[in-house]
């Protein structure tokens, strides 16, 4: 299964894309949608700024939005 999102993902651009992984994000504890920040942070920024492991949010991230999404950008 091909990656969904990766240490350069923009947030706000994979949010505005893919709404349905709102709920993933919010699970995981990050509270990035409306953020000001989410225009530009990517998810390398996230793992940093909430102290996750980046490898292990991009891993929990890619399994658990790979079976909710069926479409690229």
């Amino acid at each position: 299964m091909p990656e969904l999102v990766s240490p350069n993902t923009i947030v706000k651009d994979f949010l505005d894309c893919h709404p349905e992984a709102v709920k993933a994000f919010i699970d995981l504890g990050l509270m990035c949608v409306g953020c000001p920040v989410a225009d530009f942070h990517t998810l390398a920024d996230v793992a940093r700024e909430h102290d996750r492991d980046l490898a292990d949010l991009l891993r929990t991230l890619n399994r658990r939005l790979g079976s909710a999404i069926r479409r690229p950008c």
